[in-house]
């Protein structure tokens, strides 16, 4: 009795469901498949069985080829993460609302009735194909758009890919539009991103994986910001860049950005004392990836601060005035810690008494110093609101 529970309880491990029974025609048993592989076949495929197993070759990597009774032809890597899936009628609906919820509820609201025949996994996310023939782009970020031919690039766009990258070819054209706003998305082989509004101007540039952008780049720029780049930084690498109506913003290593006035070339923003700051009060790593962006819609020109520590796993969201000076902290993510007490030493001593006094173990996710009321957010939804001495107001 005891080997038979045994058995049962290896077998159950093993498969645990009916899909992808062993086929005498298979070069492989299911069993040999890496078993997240055969979890993602018991969660997008739970009552179908497998025609074939087999094992190849493909760019010198090695991958398991599965072939489903319902037609659909599965890819896997040698770590049984799949790389690309086809169907001779149709792709399941459960299997791509599981790889990309966001994007596909995007889509079906749009696009209810189209049917797709593939989807592989690409430098952008995934590549869509419908039974047309058109290829849609999913990004990671839960956004979309339709893969062109490069000839559906403006000109001036074309021109300038053949001005600075010169050497590159074309991976992927992918025009996204957005709030009735068109960008033009391309992908190049020697991994640089490149992003264009619908006239073909250019708005975005960046080289994955640290990759720095062409030396000439810097051509690009007003005369103003190449001024003050060979002045202040004359060794530089460029590695990402955004262009706004006022200013650029350049990030340039180690987590440093800069944002110039492409007139007068003064360098607009403290992101230096930012990051000092951060350092200072959260984190030390240099997994840190930042984003600011000029916010116009107060009486006074503010500037909203992400910080993603990615080795860490949270983000820190920061508003602060144009002198770098903060007004409003917030935490956010999987490993949130409560606020720093460095930080809340910043506070009128009132404040941080009070606190101390009757909430001395929630967690503090956020706080606003500017404007009044100064507010405290717990991570229970609890926000206390005290006036510039400190006394509580409700």
């Amino acid at each position: 009795m005891r080997n038979f529970v045994f058995i049962a309880l290896i077998l159950s491990l093993t498969w645990g469901f009916s899909a992808c029974n062993d086929d005498d025609n298979s070069d492989l048993n299911v069993e040999s498949l890496p078993l997240s592989a055969r979890q993602f076949l018991k969660d997008n495929f739970p009552d179908i069985t497998c025609s074939s197993v087999k094992r190849g070759d493909k760019n010198e990597e090695a991958i398991y080829k599965i072939q489903l009774s319902n037609g659909v032809s599965i890819d896997f890597n040698e770590s049984g993460y799949w790389l690309k899936i086809k169907s001779e009628t149709q792709l399941p609906e459960l299997l791509l609302q599981n790889i990309s919820p966001g994007s596909m509820s995007k889509i079906r609201a749009e696009l209810p009735d189209i049917t797709f025949l593939s989807i592989e996994q690409v430098i952008y996310g995934y590549q869509l194909r419908t039974e047309t023939g058109k290829r849609l782009a999913l990004f990671n970020f839960d956004s979309w758009g339709y893969e062109q031919p490069n000839e559906s690039l403006p000109e001036e766009a074309r021109r300038f890919v053949g001005r600075y990258f010169s050497w590159n070819n074309y991976r992927h054209v992918i025009q996204t539009t957005e709030a009735d706003q068109t960008t033009y998305i391309v992908y190049l082989d020697n991994q640089f991103i490149l992003h264009f509004d619908k006239n073909g101007s250019w708005t975005e540039a960046r080289g994955i994986e640290e990759k720095p952008l062409p030396s000439d780049f810097k051509d690009v720029f007003p005369q103003a910001v190449r001024d003050y780049i060979r002045e202040k930084y004359p060794d530089i690498q460029i590695y990402h860049v955004f262009k706004y109506n006022a200013y650029y913003q350049l990030y340039i290593g180690n987590g440093t950005s800069l944002l110039i006035d492409p007139e007068t070339g003064v360098f607009i923003y403290p992101t230096d004392k930012i990051q000092t700051f951060v350092r200072t009060h959260f984190s030390q790593s240099n997994n840190i990836q930042m984003t600011i962006k000029e916010n116009r819609t107060t009486e006074t020109i503010t500037f909203d601060c992400s910080y993603i520590i990615r080795d860490e796993d949270y983000a820190i969201s920061m508003q602060t005035d144009k002198y770098g000076e903060w007004n409003y902290l917030r935490l956010a993510g999987n490993k949130v810690p409560s606020m720093p007490e460095s930080i809340l030493n910043l506070l009128p001593f009132k404040v941080k008494d009070y606190i101390a006094t009757h909430y001395p173990e929630k967690k503090i996710i956020g706080i606003k110093k500017n404007p009044l009321p100064i507010e405290i957010q717990f991570e229970e939804d609890l926000l206390l609101s005290f006036d510039s001495e400190g006394k509580l107001l409700n």
